[in-house]
Formats: C-alpha cells, sequence, structure tokens
C-alpha cells in the first residue's frame, strides 16, 4: 500500500513538472517572438531614419555644387 502511494504522489509530481515545464517553454517562446519583432521594427525604423538623413545631405551636397556652378 506504502508502495503505492508513493507511486502515485510520484505520477502527480512528475506530470505537474511535465505542466509546468510546458508552459515556462511555451512562455519563452512568446517572449522570444516578442523580441524579435521588437527588434526587427527597431532596425527598419532606425534603418528609414538613416536613409532620410543620408538623402537630405545628398540633397543638400547637390544644391551646394549646383550653385556653384
Amino acid at each position: 500500500m506504502l508502495h503505492t502511494i508513493l507511486k502515485q504522489s510520484q505520477n502527480v509530481i512528475k506530470s505537474s513538472f511535465q505542466g509546468a515545464v510546458g508552459h515556462a517553454v511555451w512562455w519563452a517562446g512568446i517572449v522570444l517572438a516578442a523580441g524579435l519583432i521588437a527588434t526587427t521594427l527597431v532596425a527598419h525604423n532606425t534603418q528609414s531614419k538613416a536613409d532620410v538623413a543620408t538623402k537630405r545631405n545628398f540633397d543638400f551636397a547637390c544644391n551646394e555644387i549646383r550653385s556653384k556652378i
């Protein structure tokens, strides 16, 4: 009888642990996906701002050259 109770307790603990690990992996995946999405958005925004600044500097340089010609 004691053996049966110990075996059932082990099964309950084992299934609870597996459920907790499953949830932890699921949450880790969500956090990873959110981080990748945030990184992509920030990188895109930074690249867009850099492109605008580069174009503005190029246009300024072209206008300076035109005015000197």
